[in-house]
């Protein structure tokens, strides 16, 4: 089956790159880790973003996570802050609360999910605290945030206590959506990374050269670019997957997640070896992506968790084709 996006799934990838490459800058991002918060949800939300997944006669595109995948690798890309993954995940299920979804819908606020017992990200800015467990859904119905440290000062930790109330929706689909998003922003963020790491391989000189000259680099580079490249499909076979309710959309995103959190370690690792020192500074804005990235990789089960879930799946399909 050939993946790719069509000419207006493109034209709507294409329009949210436009409209972040000047609200997302590596600028704004400092100023997230400082406490600032940009004003940044508008502009997407009146792109429609928020809403793409949601039938026409409430407000969304009538699309569905081939589409908003895509925008999720452009949101990685720039590094977005906040909960975007989990946000775009929760819409759908917020519906029958008419207030709540015009506000999602606006970006005036979002949506912060964890499965249950582990930690929220952006409890406290977020107009809902969820949680799944298994196939339930439930909303903290006065939530109280105990604050863990995070990597990512943009993506700041809680861990959320409080009463819960159920909460109508499938939990299991919720958690593969935020799963997805999350995979696919951690395929734009490899993106970003690389792309500094080549054009400082193109200025750095040493021995009268740009470093981008030496083999060694290059090779370097190439199998980062190889590792992206693989860890592209996966990401459009679980969004098909989970548009056409698959049987093996669990089977489908767990590889995605796998497959996206290495190859963004790899590019990673890869970039801060052609940076070099400079590569950990504040001034340079590598450091801005590759934090992302370690957080990320944990988010919603890291790349070990998911291959054990992959594998416990075809374990199980081996003994019931076994008793068949």
């Amino acid at each position: 089956m050939h993946f790719a996006l069509n000419e207006d799934q493109a034209m709507l990838r294409d329009a949210v790159a436009d409209t972040l490459q000047d609200a997302c800058t590596a600028d704004v991002l400092r100023a997230a880790w400082t406490g600032t918060n940009p004003a940044l949800w508008r502009p997407l939300a009146e792109l429609g973003i928020f809403g793409l997944s949601l039938s026409e006669n409430r407000g969304g595109m009538g699309l569905s996570e081939v589409e908003e995948s895509a925008v999720a690798v452009e949101m990685g890309r720039v590094g977005f802050p906040g909960p975007f993954a989990e946000t775009l995940a929760a819409v759908p299920f917020i519906t029958h609360q008419s207030a709540l979804l015009e506000s999602g819908l606006a970006g005036d606020q979002p949506l912060a999910v964890a499965v249950e017992g582990h930690p929220i990200a952006n409890a406290r800015e977020a107009a809902r605290v969820f949680q799944t467990h298994g196939s339930e859904i439930a909303v903290f119905t006065d939530p109280t945030c105990t604050d863990l440290p995070s990597v990512d000062p943009t993506r700041a930790l809680c861990l959320v206590t409080g009463d819960v109330r159920s909460w109508p929706g499938d939990g299991q689909r919720l958690r593969q959506r935020a799963t997805l998003f999350t995979a696919a922003m951690l395929v734009g963020l490899s993106h970003r990374m690389l792309d500094l790491a080549v054009a400082y391989a193109k200025e750095r000189r040493q021995f009268g050269k740009a470093i981008g000259t030496f083999q060694a680099v290059q090779h370097r580079l190439a199998d980062a670019l190889l590792a992206l490249r693989f860890a592209e499909a996966p990401i459009q076979r679980a969004a098909f997957s989970l548009a056409t309710q698959a049987d093996s959309a669990d089977i489908d995103v767990s590889t995605a997640k796998a497959m996206a959190s290495e190859a963004a370690d790899t590019v990673a690792r890869a970039a801060l070896q052609v940076h070099g020192a400079n590569g950990y500074t504040f001034e340079f804005d590598l450091h801005l992506f590759h934090k992302r990235v370690i957080a990320l990789q944990r988010a919603w089960g890291d790349a070990r968790w998911h291959r054990a879930n992959v594998a416990g799946h075809l374990l199980l399909d081996s003994k019931e084709n076994t008793h068949a």
